[in-house]
């Protein structure tokens, strides 16, 4: 697993997502409760699954 602490930037698609989901836990959180946006450190940029004779 490769981690890397850099800024990412939305696909132009999900934009209005994330504003509507930043609204949504604002609500949220004003009323006590969990907010369902995590925050703007969590993305995967890519995901590769490697087997091997060994692990097979």
């Amino acid at each position: 697993m490769q981690i890397l602490d850099q800024e990412i930037e939305l696909p132009a698609d999900m934009v209005d997502w994330r504003a509507e989901i930043e609204e949504e836990s604002t609500c949220l959180q004003a009323e006590g409760r969990a907010p369902l946006w995590n925050g703007p450190r969590y993305a995967v940029e890519a995901v590769g699954i490697f087997c091997n004779a060994v692990s097979a």
